[in-house]
């Protein structure tokens, strides 16, 4: 069942909320001062949010920014960067999260799809891995009281009540519908909550280091993933995520498995030093052994062999999805192709 939201109405009754309770529609006189410190308390909202990793909070407050100076492109523009930001980090995780599945690493994978719905709660196929793929995972069931809401239950159970919506997504349910006294709900298992922060030892740090060096690349980023289970932005686990991946973009580039290590490199934070290079020595890679394929496509061209041309052009167009020729040199070949079969 695919959970939907009614963001724009639930989005205008805060945002009228918010205007009421500050005032807004009150005084007159005192209305320019009042807006001004409704826009300085949201801003300060969109940091506070950010760093404590809720990151739809911050975007609702960054809404609210928007709609109260419509005419201000500098926040119109915040507001689609955010929101590019959220889905890229949910993407990020969600990826990584169907790598270890696929590598039958179920708790490593759970717990990438749980930070996914940390950043995008209404991200169905990361609801789907741990409905339905991710083992047959379901604690006991549970009994609702005559006070209970989805929320309380989540609190309760997971120590955090923003998990309502993994009730509601296991039991067919709205996030926001009431519960009847005395129903019977099927409850995820999740091993930890991802609410609480807590100090990150030394020792967590230096063997995420260790392994780095001994090449242990999913190993290092494991410990990072157990960091982010109580502090989604922390910035050692961003370190430790930022080293293991530009290392293990080096070994895949040393491997000459161009594509992989641009992906790899594309997780790194873009200000690391050397990434910057090193990503541009494997995009220069990529386009040389691109034209390498377009070259040998034009050879079977040539040759009058169609369908090895075709596929040779295909390979370029993977490696480089910009290649000024392989596009309509493969339509040419394809449509060339289909009059000598019509001609058969």
């Amino acid at each position: 069942m695919i959970i939907i939201y009614k963001h724009n109405i639930i989005f205008s009754l805060c945002l009228l909320a918010c205007l009421l309770s500050f005032g807004i529609f009150g005084n007159v006189r005192s209305g320019a001062c009042r807006t001004t410190s409704f826009q300085e308390f949201h801003r300060q909202e969109v940091s506070n949010c950010e760093k404590k990793g809720e990151f739809k909070k911050a975007l609702i407050s960054l809404k609210i920014l928007r709609q109260l100076n419509p005419r201000d492109k500098k926040i119109a523009q915040e507001v689609i960067d955010f929101e590019k930001k959220i889905q890229s980090k949910a993407q990020q995780h969600f990826n990584w999260g169907v790598s270890l599945y696929n590598k039958k690493k179920y708790n490593s994978a759970e717990r990438e799809f749980l930070i996914t719905l940390r950043f995008d709660p209404e991200n169905k196929e990361a609801l789907d891995y741990l409905k339905y793929r991710a083992e047959d995972r379901y604690s006991k069931f549970y009994t609702s009281k005559k006070s209970d809401t989805l929320k309380k239950i989540a609190r309760k159970i997971y120590k955090d009540s923003s998990k309502h919506f993994l009730i509601a997504y296991f039991n067919g349910l709205s996030p926001n519908d009431r519960l009847s006294q005395g129903q019977r709900l099927r409850l995820p298992i999740i091993q930890r909550s991802l609410a609480y922060k807590r100090t990150v030892t030394k020792t967590e740090v230096s063997q995420a280091e260790k392994y780095i060096k001994e090449e242990k690349y999913e190993d290092a980023l494991d410990i990072a993933g157990t960091i982010r289970q109580h502090d989604l932005t922390n910035e050692d686990a961003s370190s430790i995520e930022d080293k293991a991946n530009f290392s293990l973009g080096k070994k895949l580039f040393n491997e000459k498995k161009y594509v992989e290590a641009l992906e790899i490199y594309q997780k790194v934070d873009s200000g690391m030093p050397g990434i910057s290079e090193a990503m541009a020595d494997v995009k220069k890679r990529l386009k040389k052994k691109a034209e390498d394929h377009y070259r040998n496509g034009v050879k079977y061209y040539l040759n009058e062999e169609l369908k090895l041309a075709i596929k040779e052009w295909e390979k370029a167009l993977k490696l480089d999805s910009n290649h000024p020729k392989a596009a309509k040199d493969i339509e040419k070949a394809r449509d060339l192709l289909n009059k000598l079969e019509m001609m058969e």
